[in-house]
């Protein structure tokens, strides 16, 4: 058989998604430099050694592709390379004929002179390897690989596969402009926006400004979606509620939308909208995994432990099938057990896997820097800086800042950010109340005054928002100022008519006041919602489980071990990277 004959079969099979006869066959043939493969060449004839350099590099690329598909990222490197080797090798050859014929010719198409040499050209080869750095974690050889692309030469695909090693390894200003360029050539790439927005350091104008008019005028959608994203990467999760709400009436039960109006529910703080728009979502489409984390991460702050327990055991098929390519799943299953006592070790094991998998989640490193302040809050400033530099509007990331200061005995610091924190969230409730809560937390009393005049403007900014409600009501008590502690609560109970720690506040300051009636209502109340509560969401992700399962139920049904699914190699994530 010669190699023309070879190539032939070769891509029969690889249109036919056959790679393991092509490995079987070409690694006896090419792998080895004194192979049949050589005898091939050494009988070939003079005038056909172009195309017998083209060929081989064609054979070559089959076999790295279909060594990439079966992950052997490291052979696959490796034939890359070689291909790499021959296509420079067949240019040159075919760049010398043309100039010899150039007479005779006016131009010399070296695709005419090599046949079937089907995506062996040198810079596709050369996104090929980075694509193998990247599967081994080798970022600094992928973008090595790429940056050595002449800039004329680098089409979209490069230019967006090297902005996104930019984005891994945090330089925002290379990454950022090229997925502006990439924007101008390309201006449907919504998945772009939305990196430029996690990005930061860009409004809606300067995007929308690269989008042309046509588009703008044919989808005028565009406009308000891009707008939605800006905000949704900002402290401004009110007006991305607005937006996303406005498109939700445009795009009926769209999951993309609702998922993205769900996030900036829950960046806001309201996970209980949050939870029930991620369920709409879901319905609409069952398989999408978009959102689930933070999805979880609300249940996980509900105390909806049922729900997020049905959620854990769909879930853990999905990282059985598809855990090695999503790190959603992961996630849902770290806060499932981070939710459940003496499960801590499962849930950083899982949350470190979904972190391997996207090292740009920001959900992950928040978790990651949750479970490890519990433990040793020195492991958890690696994790707390990172989510700081990529979304530092996020209330969570600047709540666990203040937190790792003052378990760190560093009260000053603590305070500093949590007064930084009104000005990068915004004048809002939850910033104020962090502020109040890291005061009162540092145990000063000349403290208690400050923390009192904010806890009363974030209750003025947002009068249902019940941790500065509850924290004030404690001051008022602590006080004997009875009445402002009831004005507050009682002003809150029409909108968490079934809390029961609302309730709980309310019996204790009708107690102090000897108002034993309503004392007794609320106590009432408290217990009612507290052994019998009500769901207040509609159970998804659930299969045909009806009857309550006890925890050893659980893990049996999902039938996943930490021990078993997370490589030990890896299970502790780069944290001397981090520290870099």
């Amino acid at each position: 058989m010669d190699l023309q004959s070879m190539l032939i079969q070769v891509i029969q099979w690889h249109r036919e998604s056959q790679y393991e006869p092509i490995v079987q066959l070409l690694e006896i043939l090419i792998e080895t430099s004194n192979g049949p493969l050589k005898e091939l060449e050494q009988t070939t004839l003079a005038t056909k050694e172009i195309t017998t350099q083209h060929t081989k590099a064609s054979l070559y690329t089959y076999f790295g592709d279909s060594l990439y598909r079966l992950k052997y990222f490291r052979r696959a490197l490796r034939a890359y390379e070689q291909a790499l080797s021959f296509n420079d090798a067949g240019s040159r050859r075919a760049s010398k004929r043309c100039k010899t014929n150039n007479a005779l010719n006016n131009s010399c198409d070296i695709s005419k002179i090599s046949s079937n040499t089907i995506n062996s050209n040198e810079n596709e080869l050369k996104h090929r390897i980075h694509l193998c750095h990247l599967e081994l974690h080798e970022f600094k050889e992928a973008r090595a690989v790429l940056e050595k692309i002449p800039s004329v030469e680098r089409n979209v695909k490069i230019l967006s596969s090297l902005a996104d090693i930019y984005y891994l390894e945090k330089n925002c200003d290379k990454a950022r402009e090229l997925y502006l360029d990439i924007l101008k050539q390309d201006p449907l790439r919504l998945d772009l926006v939305i990196k430029i927005c996690k990005l930061g350091g860009c409004d809606k104008e300067t995007i929308l400004g690269l989008i042309p008019e046509d588009i703008r005028r044919t989808c005028s959608w565009y406009s308000t979606w891009v707008a939605a994203q800006c905000n949704l990467h900002s402290p401004d999760s009110k007006k991305a509620i607005r937006l996303f709400e406005s498109l939700t009436s445009r795009f009926e039960r769209r999951a993309s939308i609702l998922t993205s109006l769900a996030e900036a529910y829950y960046h806001d703080g309201n996970f209980r909208e949050a939870v029930r728009i991620f369920q709409i979502a879901y319905i609409s489409d069952p398989l999408t995994l978009t959102g689930i984390g933070s999805y979880a991460a609300c249940l996980h702050k509900e105390s909806s432990k049922r729900t997020l327990e049905e959620l854990a055991v769909s879930m853990s098929l999905k990282c059985t099938l598809e855990g090695e390519y999503f790190h959603e799943p992961w996630l849902a299953l770290a806060h499932y057990y981070a939710s459940n006592d003496k499960k801590d070790q499962k849930a950083l094991q899982f949350v470190q896997k979904a972190y391997k998998l996207n090292r740009s989640s920001v959900e992950a490193l928040i978790l990651l820097a949750c479970l490890n302040l519990e433990k040793d809050s020195t492991k958890a400033i690696p994790y707390i800086v990172t989510a700081q530099l990529q979304a530092p509007y996020r209330y969570e990331v600047q709540r666990i800042l203040c937190d790792a200061f003052l378990a760190n005995n560093k009260r000053a610091a603590a305070l500093n950010y949590a007064k930084a924190a009104v000005t990068s969230l915004g004048e809002s409730a939850r910033s104020y109340y962090l502020w109040a809560d890291i005061m009162l937390k540092s145990q000063l009393q000349r403290r208690k005054n400050s923390a009192r005049n904010c806890l009363e403007k974030a209750i003025k900014l947002d009068p249902t928002y019940l941790p500065a409600i509850f924290a004030y009501a404690d001051l008022m008590m602590e006080e004997k100022k009875f009445d402002k502690a009831l004005e507050v609560l009682n002003n809150a109970l029409p909108h968490h008519s079934i809390n029961n720690e609302l309730h709980k506040y309310l019996y204790n300051c009708y107690s102090e006041k000897k108002d034993n009636d309503r004392a007794l209502y609320h106590q009432n109340l408290a217990l009612d919602h507290t052994t019998n509560p009500r769901s207040n969401h509609e159970s998804l992700h659930q299969g045909s489980q009806e009857s309550a399962v006890t925890q050893e139920d659980v893990d049996t049904l999902l039938g996943l071990e930490a021990d078993e699914l997370v490589d030990h190699g890896d299970s502790e994530v780069d944290d001397a990277n981090l520290d870099a």
